[in-house]
């Protein structure tokens, strides 16, 4: 999905989402021509529905955009339709799966109607992070005098050692690691 996540871009996905849904039931096209092909069709249409949610809420978490009712209504029901979908075709496959034969999908496709049922049983909505760092992009001013408070306090006396084992092995491999400036 496009990295601006705003609400025409979101509302043109689930359009597109929808439309491929309807044409592979419908039988229209070249995705869906047999039943195999049907399955394997929305195990991909579960694969991008996902990866836009997970787009979506993570932009949202961490700041970059901030979260819209609207869109998080077309997320809902343009997942619910697929999910409709996806279990329409499953009960398909599992009808005509049998001790011969064997559809390459279904395994994928029971996975993804799992997954997306959960998510929608369970849905909740993102919501920027509040911890534990701020998830604001500091001006070049600011980050100076940020580099400038810490290039000001003292060094750790040379005898220091972190009061725990895990402390200390991570303490000795920054020690070790070579030093990156960035500035």
């Amino acid at each position: 999905m496009n990295e601006t996540l705003d609400l025409a871009t979101v509302r043109r996905f689930t359009e597109e989402l929808d439309s491929r849904v309807s044409r592979c039931d419908n039988g229209e096209g070249g995705e869906c021509r047999t039943l195999d092909a049907t399955l394997s069709q929305y195990v991909l249409l579960c694969t991008e529905y996902r990866t836009a949610v997970n787009d979506w809420a993570r932009t949202v978490f961490s700041g970059r955009v901030e979260g819209d009712p609207e869109i998080e209504s077309l997320f809902l029901r343009a997942g619910a339709a697929l999910l409709g979908h996806s279990k329409r075709a499953l009960e398909r496959g599992h009808q005509f799966e049998g001790p011969c034969y064997y559809l390459d999908g279904l395994t994928g496709l029971e996975r993804w109607v799992r997954d997306l049922d959960y998510l929608l049983s369970n849905w909740v909505s993102p919501a920027i992070s509040v911890g534990p760092a701020p998830r604001t992009f500091l001006s070049d001013r600011v980050a100076q005098e940020v580099r400038a408070g810490l290039a000001g306090l003292p060094s750790l006396p040379v005898d220091w050692s972190p009061s725990t084992l895990e402390q200390a092995d991570v303490f000795n491999k920054q020690r070790r690691a070579p030093q990156v400036r960035t500035d």
